[in-house]
């Protein structure tokens, strides 16, 4: 399993969990939101399997 930051840090939850849905919607495959683990996830054409996870950053001053 690898981890990797998709995206700069955001003040905002709710702004970080959208750009995490539009990153997942465009997999080119299926995806959703799983409540119970509070992430989108998505499958690619060829059935990989990704999660979105939004975490808070410890220095978000010096994360970026």
């Amino acid at each position: 399993m690898s981890r990797r930051v998709l995206q700069p840090f955001y003040e905002l939850k709710d702004d970080a969990m959208a750009m995490a849905e539009f990153d997942a919607s465009h997999c080119w495959g299926d995806y959703g939101y799983d409540i119970d683990g509070d992430f989108w996830w998505a499958t690619d054409e060829r059935g990989n399997r990704f999660r979105f996870l939004v975490e808070a950053a410890a220095d978000v001053e010096h994360a970026a």
